[in-house]
């Protein structure tokens, strides 16, 4: 059995993934559910608050400006960052990749090749990093080759917060034009004044749809994955100190330092016991530690 194998079992990603699921749909329950309460227990004129002609000017005036302002592919890729900010995919991988490039390292430390592990490893950039120092690239040409990759990643997940910002000013504006033309439709028919209060109420709720999905959608997925991009470049830059101490075959101990060092201090753990040897603990809920023995890393 490959070293890093037993690495799978301990891999978190359902579970990190799941924190984040849990308290990004929380957000959105509970904000809709206090204006729901909101308006069941203010107001008997509840019907008022539902107006799909006017949804139809807020979300469709959005899309269309959205496509008029970014190029279509990019407008497409919104539907990822929805997945990412409602399921949390691909959060909480910065421990992993330390356990996996601290058995690598130990593997070296031991004399041996690691060119049969790398396809166990999961992380693929941790993977193409291991790929391009087994290929023969110098310590500057990996780190060069790597950094550039990061900044073009960094560039366009940038471009998808952009994106949802740009739909969160939209929104709100649509909601007005929306309001607009109910105003319009309204003072165009003024013989029975018995209808201008409905009417204000359809025509102001245009930028109520606006204001909620701005406030409540837009600009919080938008704040999510600024947040996420931030983490991401943080390990991504971990990972590149990981894969060049790999390169100049550094001891696992110091390795696992470095990199720890890139990780909040409840994030940290070690992966060595008192005698040294090196051990494999699942980060989240992991009383259990796996022993690597010179036997298990070959």
């Amino acid at each position: 059995m490959r070293s890093l194998e037993p690495l799978r079992e301990l891999w978190h990603d359902e579970a990190g993934s799941g924190r984040d699921f849990i308290a990004t749909n929380l957000g959105i329950v509970l904000g809709l559910g206090l204006l729901g309460w909101a308006i069941l227990s203010g107001s008997q004129a509840t019907k008022f608050f539902y107006n799909p002609e006017g949804l139809a000017i807020v979300v469709g005036g959005t899309i269309a400006a959205t496509l008029i302002s970014f190029p279509a592919s990019e407008v497409l890729r919104v539907f990822d960052s929805f997945r990412i900010v409602f399921t949390g995919a691909g959060t909480d991988f910065g421990d992993e990749i330390i356990s996996e490039t601290c058995v690598l390292a130990h593997i070296q430390r031991e004399g041996d090749s690691i060119v049969d592990e790398r396809e166990h490893i999961r992380s693929p950039f941790l993977r193409d990093g291991v790929s391009l120092f087994l290929a023969g690239y110098r310590p500057d040409q990996i780190r060069e080759t790597l950094e550039t990759s990061v900044a073009n990643r960094s560039i366009r997940e940038m471009a998808q917060v952009k994106l949802l910002r740009t739909m969160g000013n939209f929104a709100p504006s649509f909601g007005m034009v929306g309001t607009l033309i109910g105003l319009v439709q309204m003072f165009s028919n003024m013989k029975d004044l018995a209808n201008i209060g409905p009417g204000l109420a359809v025509a102001f709720i245009n930028t109520f749809y606006g204001t909620l999905l701005a406030n409540l959608i837009f600009y919080p997925m938008a704040e999510k994955l600024e947040t996420r991009r931030v983490q991401s470049l943080q390990e991504l830059n971990m990972t590149v100190e990981g894969i060049l101490m790999l390169a100049h075959k550094e001891p696992a101990l110091y390795i696992e330092g470095v990199m720890n060092s890139f990780l909040a201090p409840g994030q940290r753990h070690t992966r060595f016991d008192r005698n040294g040897n090196l051990t494999i603990k699942g980060s989240l809920g992991g009383s259990k530690a796996k022993k690597i023995t010179k036997r298990s890393v070959r």
